[in-house]
């Protein structure tokens, strides 16, 4: 009975270091192009599933661990609900409005940094006075960080 009892414990700790190797993890967009990653699918619509595989330190003496790698399925292959075409094409849609915001951006600095009087899309001019300027200058830096990288 014993070696029953050690033998289930042994099998048990199998499968929970098992299951510690490989977890699953979800990549899906949402309708504005932001990509997501989770470890549960999302209620609707179209998600990818990617396997994450940890792996033992490779015999180094600082202990350190390497980093997990991540696979997902072929590109014609589709997995859960979803489609990896449609979340390529919503990426590639998300990084032509992140270049757009860049563009938007590196402008804006520009006329900030070159002008003090601005026109309005309605036709009127204003005077930036040296805090706003400032403030919207660094708006744009900012955003330049944030979109340009």
């Amino acid at each position: 009975m014993k070696k029953l009892l050690k033998f289930g414990l042994a099998a048990l700790m199998a499968l929970g270091f098992a299951s510690l190797a490989t977890a699953a993890m979800y990549k899906w967009v949402d309708k504005n192009g932001t990509v997501h990653y989770s470890q549960q699918p999302p209620a609707e619509g179209n998600y990818e599933t990617m396997h994450v595989h940890t792996e033992s330190p490779s015999g180094s003496d600082s202990g350190s661990q390497s980093k997990p790698t991540y696979s997902t399925p072929d590109a014609g292959n589709t997995s859960g609900n979803g489609s990896s075409n449609a979340i390529k094409q919503a990426e590639a849609k998300g990084e032509a409005q992140r270049q757009q915001k860049c563009e938007t951006a590196k402008k804006a600095l520009q006329t900030y940094t070159t002008y003090r009087r601005l026109r309005k899309k309605d036709g009127t001019v204003i005077r930036l006075d040296d805090n706003e300027r400032a403030k919207r200058i660094n708006e744009a830096k900012s955003a330049i960080r944030e979109f340009c990288q």
